[in-house]
């Protein structure tokens, strides 16, 4: 289908599934373990699979936009697959980014993922980040930096919200999506916050990033701090706008 618009510790293994309140899976010898499709298919992959984002950067300085919305697109783009030393299916996805439809895409970076029966594991600049965990239920949260040293072990720093809502962006309506936001970066001097949207079927359709210096209160700033008011920062924006095949 194509549519269009303009090794981890057993430690940190069992928080994991403690505090995600999952139950494990397991095989035996290196058989891969083909994930349940009822949750798995938030996140769909296939060999030769793509999606195409519009992107959106802005930059913010003085509680105000600083220029204009920088519009370019992103291309992830599924390129082959094989079988992990755990006996896991795991993909292969190349990034590519351009300025505009009619340029031509430049690789930008390859990632790597594995959709088990329980989880979705994703390593990206030799760190594997947690970005999902099912099966997907309102409030469940987890560590996203499980298997890094990015936060402490018992950390809980993403969760599910809006599971089993319907999504627009501009002409296109996803019946069944479940989002993720990572809440736990946000104070009244600063917020590093992120927020993905998952289509079933369909795979990730939305993400949104910002990184937000607030008011200190500190000599030569004209603002007042616990007001929202944004001395820098930046958004960063993904909106699905091509899907194939």
């Amino acid at each position: 289908m194509v549519f269009s618009l303009v090794p981890t510790s057993w430690r940190r293994l069992a928080l994991l599934i403690a505090g995600a309140g999952l139950l494990g899976a397991s095989s035996c010898g290196r058989e891969t373990v083909q994930p349940d499709p009822v949750d798995t298919d938030y996140y769909p992959l296939a060999v030769g699979s793509y999606r195409i984002y519009q992107v959106e950067d802005r930059n913010y300085l003085d509680n105000r936009q600083v220029g204009a919305t920088v519009i370019s697109q992103r291309r992830e783009r599924v390129t082959d697959s094989y079988t992990d030393a755990a006996g896991m299916l795991t993909y292969r996805i190349i990034r590519s980014v351009r300025a505009n439809a009619g340029a031509a895409w430049q690789d930008d970076s390859v990632l790597s993922v594995t959709v088990k029966p329980t989880a979705v594991e994703l390593t990206s600049n030799n760190r594997r980040t947690l970005e999902l965990v099912f099966p997907a239920k309102n409030g469940v949260s987890w560590n996203r930096n499980v298997y890094n040293d990015r936060d402490t072990v018992v950390a809980k720093n993403r969760q599910y919200e809006a599971v089993g809502a319907t999504y627009k962006i501009g002409n296109l309506t996803f019946d069944n999506t479940i989002t993720t936001v990572d809440p736990s970066a946000d104070t009244i001097f600063y917020r590093r916050s992120q927020r993905q949207i998952f289509a079933r079927g369909v795979g990730r359709v939305y993400r949104q990033t910002r990184v937000f210096n607030y008011c200190q209160g500190v000599q030569g700033q004209n603002c007042q701090v616990g007001t929202g008011y944004i001395v820098i920062g930046e958004e960063h924006v993904e909106k699905l706008i091509e899907k194939g095949p």
